[in-house]
């Protein structure tokens, strides 16, 4: 057995060696930061930002800014899952740590007409800048596409007509439409990873299984996600949190195959 990682860099160490490769090189950082912030003082956010950026391959300006992207990203839809305070503790964190030029302040949230799955924004053309994203038909298609991952029609039916139109809105325009949903820096599958791995550290159950089989549908296999699992178990317990009730994740799956 490793012996248990003592700091930070070489919890980030230990997590990026067990992180399925077969998931590619630039999502392991998004599932510890998601477990570090939902689990641990969100302000150790800022050292995950200075151990990445103390590697080779984020020494070019562009590079940085393409990760600073990422990650400013990645608090946003942490808004809904963790909640408004951790999340902007964490990025208060990260502006301290920036250098100047690092982080692209420029605005993500245009509004963008979508194709057919996978759902992809056009290309604006240059004169056309409106100032915000908008509750549009197009959003709520992408909310609802990202939902069709995690339930069936029939189940997201039966949710609709318990939780009445209020909480239908909010979760098809807003938390599915305007963030989950938003595919302009990270993808669906991204998202999902950041997502699942905030609820399995909060221990809810019910969405714990939701959101393992949105992973499942996007094509993850289960020894991907069991991988993503303990990578994210790893942050948690050097947070010192109990993960002894943790589920199986090959449990859980084949539950969902029946």
């Amino acid at each position: 057995m490793a012996p248990k990682p003592e700091s930070l860099p070489q919890l980030f160490d230990a997590v990026k060696a067990k992180f399925p490769e077969s998931l590619g090189p630039d999502r392991w950082y998004l599932v510890a930061a998601s477990s570090l912030i939902t689990n641990s003082n969100p302000t150790n956010f800022a050292q995950l930002w200075t151990y990445l950026t103390a590697q080779g391959e984020y020494q070019a300006l562009e590079k940085r800014q393409a990760l600073n992207r990422r990650l400013r990203e990645f608090l946003m839809k942490q808004w809904v899952t963790i909640g408004v305070p951790k999340s902007a503790v964490a990025l208060f964190s990260l502006i301290k740590e920036e250098k100047p030029g690092d982080a692209d302040l420029s605005f993500t949230k245009y509004v963008a007409l979508f194709l057919s799955a996978p759902l992809r924004p056009l290309r604006l053309k240059v004169n056309y800048r409106p100032s915000h994203a908008a509750l549009t038909p197009a959003n709520r298609e992408r909310g609802t596409q990202f939902l069709r991952y995690l339930y069936t029609e029939e189940q997201m039916e039966a949710m609709w007509k318990s939780w009445g139109k209020d909480s239908e809105w909010l979760t098809k325009e807003i938390v599915y439409g305007m963030f989950y949903g938003d595919d302009t820096v990270l993808g669906f599958v991204d998202t999902e990873l950041i997502t699942y791995t905030a609820i399995m550290c909060q221990g809810l159950q019910v969405t714990i299984h939701n959101h393992l089989g949105g992973l499942l549908g996007m094509g993850l296999s289960v020894e991907e996600i069991e991988g993503v699992t303990e990578c994210g178990e790893l942050v948690a317990k050097w947070s010192g949190v109990d993960t002894s009730g943790w589920p199986d994740v090959r449990e859980i799956a084949a539950g969902l195959k029946k």
